[in-house]
């Protein structure tokens, strides 16, 4: 039982500190400026009403993954005591306000000054995700403002912290019980409704996002009220920032990314959404395009377009990030507001079963494929012989950055690692198996996933799905080349596909191991760009919006499958399907 009658009066000493004055006073916690009677110096006496062995063991747990976590934005704790039977933080004195006192009054911040305070709260959330935990809780209130100039904030308060690297700081027997909520109505991601342990890294980008909303809009970007919180925050609905506030449209799309429901949509990792803000802070005048070539067939210079998890540019050479497609309606890929806790509760199922199966320990030690190194180019998009098909795109001369590429598509094997740790859901065909046959060996192609799937296992090696234009360059482009005439036909060359450069149909039944075909390599290395499994990329593809039906987000799919006739594995040839389709010719590769 809890209450707000204040505990401790001022001039009462609890163990070396004597109580000047309250603090703040809540139904969880109150908190007291005191003094060290030795040293004479200022702290912040956090005394917790808390009740039973759990909440006593959590409150220690705050305790030591705050006093470990040192960084100068975030509250430090020095000690801890017992009060009563109580027990104490012994804090650091932020002399200022909360977060949420500064936005009550006088009201929400300028956007360049929201940046400005929270930007290094990023910075303090990705150390401590670098040390292996979770916040789970961010909101203004648990981040304090010192006075300036300039001022400085400070997040605190890790009581709902979860350690997810083993023998991380605060590590601690027992864990979050499944299926149990957890965290603030109004600031934090759909899957801490459904089941608060699952919540990966990506569920503090969530957080983040909601706090820079909250800080700029004065408002959290959903309800507060939890009966109307939950259908808003898995249904992805809230107004895109820059029509509730003042603000630039690339910095809503920042924003506006990273509070999507699906984790995969999301900015892979707090480190790649400070990398976001970094460049739209920086935001350089554009260079100016290079000189197209003398060719009937280039047209002026665009930009490839924006990929839906790409990370951003490194801080070396900062760009202003690509907006993404405004998220009035992100992509939810079932009805999940009805279905969440039972879709939770079968990928949980799936993922015990395929840990424990047999041959589950060699599954796991799949090292990822081997990357090949994608020089920055000007590249031509499209079929630059007149022969290809009419849904190719028209060609146009883009500007590609140096990326990185899997050299072959992802496999069953390595999907599973990703499934049995937890961070990526079972494939389809562990739920039916119909279609499936020789399809599912460990190094075979992984298929069989939906997008939010791919981009899920991708993020949890830290990279992303390629954009078509980046496949496409890598499936037809070379070291040297200067224009359209250069651009290959098929990865390989001119030559027409045969069955020792691809698997299509009249190949065979069913794809090949991810690493057999060496002839049909492109001339970076890639296997597989033509043939075998449909890929993922993260690019949209734009769809009619029809009276009766509301639009469905399509993604691009490149490079046939063992399925396919010849013509469908032109490296410009494109097909589309929605995000939530999952196919047993269907699988990918990431880039970084």
């Amino acid at each position: 039982m809890t209450d707000e009658t204040p505990l401790l009066a001022p001039g009462e000493v609890v163990e070396r500190y004597r109580v000047l004055g309250p603090l703040g006073v809540g139904a969880t916690a109150q908190v007291y400026r005191v003094r060290h009677e030795v040293l004479g110096t200022a702290h912040a006496l956090k005394v917790l009403q808390v009740e039973g062995a759990s909440q006593v063991d959590r409150a220690l747990q705050e305790a030591r993954v705050q006093a470990l976590l040192r960084h100068p934005h975030v509250v430090a704790v020095s000690d801890v005591l017992r009060w009563r039977d109580r027990p104490c933080l012994v804090m650091e004195l932020v002399d200022g306000p909360s977060l949420e006192a500064r936005l009550a009054d006088p009201g929400p911040l300028p956007w360049d000054q929201a940046l400005a305070l929270l930007r290094p709260i990023v910075d303090a959330v990705a150390a401590a995700h670098a040390a292996g935990v979770l916040h789970r809780d961010i909101k203004p209130a648990n981040v304090l403002i010192a006075p300036g100039p300039p001022p400085v904030a400070k997040i605190g308060d890790f009581g709902l912290a979860k350690v997810f690297a083993e023998g991380g700081p605060g590590a601690r027997e027992g864990r979050t019980r499944r299926q149990v909520a957890m965290g603030t109505p109004g600031y934090m991601a759909p899957e801490q409704w459904a089941d608060a342990a699952g919540a990966g890294p990506v569920a503090d980008v969530f957080g983040l996002c909601a706090l820079l909303y909250a800080a700029i809009a004065g408002q959290a970007p959903f309800p507060l009220d939890p009966v109307a919180s939950l259908p808003a925050t898995v249904g992805g609905r809230f107004a895109p920032l820059d029509t509730v506030a003042d603000c630039p449209p690339a910095l809503a799309a920042v924003v506006g990314r990273g509070l999507q429901p699906e984790p995969a949509a999301r900015w892979p990792s707090v480190a790649a959404l400070g990398q976001a803000l970094d460049a739209l802070l920086a935001a350089p005048a554009p260079p100016p395009p290079p000189a197209a070539a003398a060719t009937s067939l280039s047209s002026p210079t665009l930009l490839p377009e924006a990929p839906g998890q790409v990370a951003p540019p490194a801080p070396a050479a900062p760009t202003a990030p690509a907006a993404p497609a405004a998220p009035a309606r992100p992509l939810v890929p079932r009805a999940f507001l009805a279905a969440a806790l039972s879709l939770v509760l079968a990928a949980v199922g799936s993922v015990g079963w395929w840990a424990s199966r047999p041959g589950a320990a060699s599954v796991a030690s799949d090292a990822p494929p081997a990357e090949v190194a994608i020089p920055a180019m000007t590249f031509w998009r499209g079929d630059t012989t007149g022969q290809g098909a009419a849904d190719e795109r028209p060609v146009v001369q883009v500007q590609v950055p140096a990326f990185h590429l899997d050299r072959t598509e992802v496999s069953t094997g390595q999907y599973l690692a990703c499934v049995a740790e937890g961070a990526c859901t079972p494939p389809a065909w562990t739920e039916d198996a119909t279609g499936y046959a020789g399809l599912t060996d460990p190094q075979q192609p992984i298929v069989g996933v939906t997008w939010s799937q791919a981009g899920a296992f991708c993020a949890w090696r830290g990279g992303r799905l390629p954009t078509e234009v980046e496949w496409e360059a890598a499936a037809t482009w070379s070291t040297g080349a200067a224009g359209p005439e250069d651009k290959r036909a098929w990865p390989w060359g001119d030559e027409a596909p045969t069955c020792a450069r691809a698997r299509f149909s009249g190949c065979g039944e069913g794809t090949l191991p991810v690493d057999s075909l060496p002839a049909g390599a492109s001339a970076f290395g890639p296997l597989h760009l033509a043939g075998n499994a449909w890929e993922w990329t993260s690019s949209t593809y734009p769809l009619r919006r029809t009276l009766f039906r509301r639009q469905v987000t399509h993604y691009v799919l490149r490079g046939g499958a063992w399925d396919s006739q010849a013509e469908s594995l032109r490296p410009t040839f494109r097909r589309h399907t929605a995000a939530r389709e999952a196919r047993p010719n269907t699988g990918f590769r990431c880039a970084r």
